[in-house]
This record gives structure tokens, sequence and C-alpha cells, in this order.
């Protein structure tokens, strides 16, 4: 007999547990919030109605085994791989955990093998390619063929600076947030095969660098390049080029489409 009291358990209390409670709600499934922070769980409640349950989650989980089937992670960047990793220990049958889900290769390679040993389906939550005018650019590349692509996944520095953000999350904001767009572009473009990347400055607050170049090419044969400049003006987008038209997606969320011979682009 199963032990499953629920079907879902959302850890975390903040901004995006709020998003994925609203979900949930949609879709009429009963669900449990554990979240660490006082204010946020609080807040949480009054705006959703829903209690969350606070204190240790070392403690939450050995009272708590096997009583959850799916188990989504929304805790902030820097605490994602150590909170997924002792998820396992509720073997749940899948795990959602936003991304990135961890800062090093090491780290993912960890959640991966646990995964694969203990049976249990874990995803990271890349949700751009699951946005309506990806699912369109994907079945024109599909009926067009072949393409070369092209990426910017610049930052705006201006603002980053005035958020209420760890030092710690950002410098790794290339990981935490401007990987949304680098997933993207290689979903839709296949593959990386070979890549030569140069990085050039850095700010203060992400020393690993601020204007990023590279180019290469994918295992089905398209090339790329991409051109970000964190000290500059951008924004997020990609190009896709097919033998009759160019894909715009700027922003992410919409879908543009220049034909072969015209100036204009047309938004789809």
């Amino acid at each position: 007999m199963s032990n499953y009291i629920k079907d879902f358990l959302i850890i975390g209390s903040g901004d995006m547990a709020f998003e994925y409670s609203r979900v949930l709600d949609y879709l009429n499934l009963d669900y449990d919030v554990f979240g660490r922070g006082k204010s946020s769980a609080l807040n949480f409640k009054k705006i959703t109605g829903k209690e969350v349950k606070r204190g240790s989650l070392t403690k939450f989980i050995k009272r708590k085994v096997d009583f959850y089937k799916f188990i989504i992670v929304a805790v902030s960047s820097d605490q994602l791989y150590n909170v997924t990793d002792s998820c396992f220990r509720l073997n749940p049958k899948k795990i959602l955990v936003e991304k990135p889900a961890a800062f090093t290769v090491d780290e993912l390679v960890s959640l991966k093998k646990s995964s694969h040993t203990q049976g249990i389906d874990l995803f990271v939550g890349y949700n751009r390619r699951f946005y309506s005018s990806v699912m369109k650019a994907k079945k024109i590349i599909e009926e067009d063929g072949g393409l070369s692509f092209k990426f910017d996944f610049t930052e705006w520095s201006h603002q980053l600076v005035n958020e209420d953000i760890s030092g710690d999350i950002l410098e790794k904001w290339f990981i935490v947030n401007s990987s949304h767009v680098v997933d993207l572009a290689f979903f839709l473009g296949g593959k990386v095969s070979k890549i030569e990347s140069s990085v050039k400055s850095n700010l203060n607050w992400h020393p690993s660098g601020s204007i990023f170049v590279g180019s290469g090419f994918t295992q089905n044969g398209s090339l790329f390049s991409y051109h970000s400049n964190w000290e500059s003006s951008s924004r997020w987008g990609i190009e896709l080029f097919t033998g009759s038209r160019k894909i715009i997606l700027c922003p992410l969320e919409s879908i543009s489409i220049q034909k072969v011979g015209q100036l204009e682009s047309e938004e789809v």
C-alpha cells in the first residue's frame, strides 16, 4: 500500500513558489508547502491562504518518508543543490528543481547520479522551452531543414545592482539567469559539438566576465555565434536562419519572421 498522503510538495515560499502554487491551484491539485523564512511564509499565506510548514528541512524529511509523489524545489539559487539532494530521501516519483539546479558541474553530476540510482525522474525548470513562440519556431525549423543561429544573453547590469540579491548569487549570474537563453538556443539549434569562446572585462559583482563572444557548430552541423555585453545595451534574443527565412525570438515570448528577399519582419 502506498504511503503517499498528497501528490505535491513545494519547498520554498518565495516568488517562484507562489507561481508554482498558482499553477497547482488552477489544476485543482492538492499540495503542501514547506519554507524556511518567516516573512516569506507569512506573505505566502496572506496571498494564497495556504499555510506554510516551517522548521528544519532535515527533521521534516525524516518525518515524511514516502509522503509525496512529486516535489517542486523553488528555493534561492544558492540552496537548490543542497535541498534537491536532500529530497531524494523522500523517495518521490519526480522532482522539479528551479534552474540552474546547482552551481558546479560536480553538483549536477551528483544529482543526476542520485536520480538514476533511485529511479527518480529529475527535471530542471528551463521553462522557455515550452513557450508557444518556441514551439512554433521548432515547427518552422523542421519544415525548412538546416539552419544557423545566433543569440544574445546580455543582462541589464544597471538594474541588477539595485536589486536585493545576495553577492553569492550575483557572482554566478550567468549560470543563475543567462543560462535560460543558452539552454533555449541549443535546444532549438542542437547540442554543441565544438565551441570557441572569449571573455573580456568584468563587473565588481560578476568577476568572471562581462563581455562574452563565441562561435562553433552543433552535432547536427549547424553553425552558431553569440555576443553579449553586460556593460552596454541589448536584451535577450535568438535569431535562427533557415534556407527560406529568419526566425526572430526577441523577446523570447514572441516570434517574428523575415522572409528571403524582404527587409521587414512580420510578427506571427
